[in-house]
């Protein structure tokens, strides 16, 4: 019985961010164990440098190789798109026999909803990753987008129960879920698909702690909402402590968030290196090349929603994690087991997590070892494929 997978998302393939990272190991985890799967961009390409497919999975358009930057062409790209998801369903049934399909980045009714009635039609089951819950302001920070906030809540709070099936990332996503009807049974809670031998082969080359220097690391997006301030804050109170500390900044920084920061860390920017926004193949090194990782994440609704997929990239390295403790971080993780956990908004808590670290180098050795077995156990990328074919019925599940 042919049983094979389409993945449609909203994010590039197979090289890119965070999102781009869960497409591209959860396509290969799924081929790894005898399911054949092929992705469909739904919006083409963002970096012509995302375009190298580095996979054997079959990777295709569902209109244009490259996202349209003018607003009227996404206007009518829009309605392209409804249009032409039932052909683009159609044609990936006869040519790869598809009979499941699972929808990545793509949140909003008016998209989901030529999925559903194609999957009726023709007896294709549509499943839904569940990442974040985005704040309004994320999803319209235009007055004249407004609309898109009321189907991308009408789709999680009246639709979603109606499709075969819905991936969550997080428990609150999960629960969020069957408040809005969702049968449990028809929920699978899979956290991330990581690659951890990616990142462990680069860890063992060098131990934390073992250069003369201490590297603090962050990788991400670098700004207010993920903790940045608060972080560069701590990192001053601690260099006042300890000489030879330095701070490792990897991901974009606008230009106001740099001069934000320049003003907090005065004479101490000589001990802090921006890296910038790095290429995946980077990231592992990068990583491994520091002897402690943050996560400064500040209080909200979009903390308390995800699973952050640098918790799942640090701990894959075995270095002892500094998190805040927010979302599905306080609920999985108990403190100075897997991670030092410290209050969210507090430069003064994060400082006393990463003088614990420096000042218990032993334990910090063991809380990272800790840390790197939970993510072999729940979130290796073929282990969650497994757990996704059996939640979808699929054989071939070696």
């Amino acid at each position: 019985m042919i049983n094979n997978i389409t993945i449609y998302t909203s994010s590039d393939f197979p090289n890119g961010g965070a999102a781009e990272n869960l497409v591209r190991q959860m396509a290969l985890g799924i081929n790894s164990l005898g399911t054949k799967v092929n992705v469909v961009l739904f919006r083409g390409h963002t970096n012509d440098k995302t375009r190298v497919n580095d996979t054997n999975i079959d990777c295709s358009y569902l209109l244009f190789e490259k996202r349209p930057e003018n607003e009227i062409i996404k206007f009518v790209e829009l309605f392209l798109i409804i249009l032409s998801v039932p052909i683009s369903i159609i044609r990936n049934r006869k040519r790869f026999k598809s009979k499941f399909i699972i929808l990545y980045g793509i949140e909003y009714f008016y998209y989901v909803f030529p999925f559903y009635i194609t999957g009726l039609l023709f007896n294709i089951k549509i499943y839904r990753i569940v990442t974040d819950r985005y704040p309004d302001r994320t999803i319209a920070p235009s007055w004249w987008k407004l609309l898109k906030v009321f189907f991308y809540r009408f789709q999680f709070r009246y639709f979603d129960k109606y499709l075969s099936g819905i991936i969550c990332l997080s428990n609150y996503l999960r629960e969020n879920a069957i408040f809005y009807g969702v049968k449990a049974s028809k929920i699978c809670l899979i956290p991330h698909f990581i690659d951890i031998n990616l990142f462990c082969s680069e860890s063992i080359k060098t131990l934390p702690f073992s250069r003369e220097r201490i590297r603090i690391g962050l990788i991400g997006s670098l700004n207010e909402n993920n903790g940045l301030f608060v972080l560069l804050k701590a990192f001053c109170l601690v260099k006042s402590a300890y000489s030879n500390i330095e701070l490792c900044l990897i991901g974009s920084l606008s230009e106001e968030d740099m001069i934000i920061s320049l003003q907090i860390l005065g004479d101490v920017i000589d001990s802090v290196i921006f890296i910038g926004k790095a290429h995946d193949s980077m990231i592992p090194s990068l990583l491994s090349s520091c002897d402690l990782l943050v996560i400064p994440r500040k209080s909200s609704t979009f903390a308390e929603a995800s699973f952050p997929t640098k918790l799942g990239e640090y701990l894959s390295t075995g270095r002892p994690i500094i998190a805040t403790e927010v979302g599905e971080i306080k609920r999985i993780f108990k403190d100075k087991r897997e991670l030092i956990l410290v209050k969210p908004d507090s430069s003064e808590s994060l400082k006393e997590g990463i003088l614990f670290l420096i000042n218990n180098k032993d334990m910090a050795l063991r809380i990272g070892e800790c840390g790197y077995y939970w993510a072999l156990n729940n979130i290796e990328y073929r282990n969650s494929a497994r757990i996704l074919l059996n939640f979808m019925n699929i054989g071939n599940k070696k």
